[in-house]
């Protein structure tokens, strides 16, 4: 802020404790304000992702998606991390979903990922640039 802008905004009338006071609330309101945005935008690209999967659920036939192999790699479509229960629609047409709670969030552009079985029969995706990993059950 110029020195004409703060006294036209009549802050030179402010005392010194007045104005760090100021400073102090623009700062706490700041950072809540920066949480509160990114949330709702992690929100809207959720419901994006989950009314995407639906739209191709939807025009796609109802039949069963084909058994993956042991271990493969695809993409993610909008993939942004995951948080509870998560769908993740695959460039091969094979939709999965989060099985375990568990949260990651990621704001980069690669999204590759990958399936692997574990020693329990279930399934592990892992996010190929970060590593993180996920349980995830493929959605008939």
């Amino acid at each position: 802020m110029s020195a004409e802008e703060f006294n036209e905004a009549g802050l030179d009338k402010l005392s010194d404790e007045e104005l760090a006071r100021l400073g102090a609330w623009f700062r706490d309101n700041r950072d809540k304000a920066v949480t509160q945005t990114r949330a709702e935008v992690k929100a809207e690209v959720k419901a994006e992702v989950e009314a995407e999967v639906a739209a191709a659920a939807a025009a796609q036939p109802a039949a069963k998606p084909e058994k993956p192999p042991e271990e493969f790699t695809a993409r993610a479509r909008g993939f942004a991390g995951w948080a509870g229960k998560t769908v993740f629609a695959l460039d091969n047409g094979q939709v999965w979903r989060q099985r375990m709670p568990g949260k990651f969030n990621y704001s980069g552009s690669a999204n590759e990922v990958k399936f692997d079985k574990n020693f329990m029969g279930g399934w592990v995706m892992e996010h190929v640039e970060s590593g993180r990993t996920v349980l995830v059950e493929l959605i008939d």
